[in-house]
């Protein structure tokens, strides 16, 4: 063993050689120096003696020089099964993903390769279709050629006939307003008497219709101011029938309290002849019982408060039913003052309504004679 650098360096005849070897070397020959049994220390023999059946087999394989391959079979054991899975990797990598991938590539080759055969075919055919467009366009410069001649030829036709039918329509014009002016000379004051009469009935159906209109305006105004004082009338009934609810129930608050006024009134004169037989010295009171004077006198004078007390409140309510009645009755007679108005109003309207159609009758009356005048013109 040489140490050179910090690094051992193992040399066996010369040669260099690994840990390892070295170590295999030693073992051949029975010294093993990691379990260093060739040397005989102190207790060993004791130790060898107390070894078990595996410890002394041990033992001896080492020294006949079997333990080192018994070693190395171990440790390529343990190669081999690394190996091997490695091995397994690699295969189902290569199931899985080389190989699919391997058939997709064949795959897309062949695609491709016909993808190429059809571009060279594609290629050949439209070069044939160039060829063959040119071909026809050829032909159809010839045939254009020969179509161009003939319209040439009948464009001159048809401009000379043109010539020929602009002198005739020129001829015509001229034959026209001679014509024209014979007539404009042998009709000339027929048509302005015509044309003064048609203007005159012109403006004689215009001033009728302005009427009309005007009184068809007016004759809308007067059916919404109809409609509306229709309504206020029905409004007006409907209110009347109301206050004559609440007179009839105000007549009938008054009779039950003059009822009422009547019984305290008699009440009262009950009262006043008991007091006045008191007064004379009576000793029984109402009820025939016998009583004393004091008594019946305070009795008497707290009937009399009672009957006093009543007597003014049914006349304070008799006034007020009293007043009441009479708000009533002045608004019933607004109500028919109203009332009568809104008739005498309706009657009005109606009755310019009449005088307005009558007018328009006249009106287109008038008008129908007009046109009729005018017309024999």
């Amino acid at each position: 063993m040489v140490v050179i650098g910090g690094r051992n360096k193992y040399l066996i005849n010369g040669v260099n050689a690994n840990n390892t070897r070295v170590q295999d070397l030693f073992c051949s020959v029975g010294l093993n120096v990691n379990n260093p049994h060739f040397l005989i220390m102190q207790g060993r023999i004791t130790k060898v003696l107390n070894m078990k059946p595996p410890e002394i087999l041990a033992m001896i394989e080492e020294a006949a020089g079997t333990r080192m391959y018994e070693c190395k079979k171990i440790s390529a054991q343990k190669t081999i099964e690394k190996k091997e899975a490695k091995l397994k990797e690699i295969q189902t990598i290569l199931n899985e993903e080389i190989t699919p991938t391997m058939e997709k590539l064949k795959e897309e080759r062949s695609s491709y390769l016909e993808y190429q055969k059809l571009m060279r075919e594609i290629e050949h055919l439209s070069r044939l279709y160039v060829a063959w467009l040119f071909v026809c366009a050829e032909e159809t410069k010839v045939k254009s050629a020969e179509d161009l001649k003939v319209m040439q030829d009948s464009i001159t036709q048809l401009q000379a006939s043109m010539a020929e039918n602009e002198n005739k329509v020129q001829e015509l014009s001229a034959q026209i307003q001679e014509l024209q002016k014979k007539r404009d000379q042998e009709v000339g004051g027929v048509l302005k008497g015509l044309e003064e009469t048609l203007s005159e009935v012109q403006r004689v159906d215009a001033k009728a219709q302005s009427a009309v209109d005007m009184k068809k305006q007016n004759l809308t105004e007067e059916t919404k101011k109809r409609k509306e004082l229709v309504k206020s009338m029905e409004e007006d009934k409907k209110m009347l029938v109301v206050k004559e609810g609440e007179v009839s129930k105000v007549a009938k608050k008054l009779s039950a309290l003059q009822e009422e006024g009547q019984k305290d009134s008699a009440a009262l004169e009950a009262a006043q002849s008991h007091f006045k037989a008191v007064s004379a010295g009576l000793s029984t009171n109402e009820d025939g019982e016998e009583a004393t004077l004091a008594g019946q006198m305070m009795t008497c004078k707290n009937d009399m408060s009672k009957a006093d007390t009543e007597a003014k409140q049914a006349q304070m309510k008799l006034k007020h039913a009293q007043q009441e009645l009479k708000a009533k009755q002045a608004e019933v007679k607004k109500m028919d003052s109203g009332y009568q108005k809104d008739q005498e109003a309706f009657n009005t309207v109606k009755k310019n309504k009449e005088k307005l159609e009558a007018d328009m009758e006249k009106l287109q009356y008038q008008g129908r004679g007009e046109r009729e005048t005018t017309v024999p013109r």
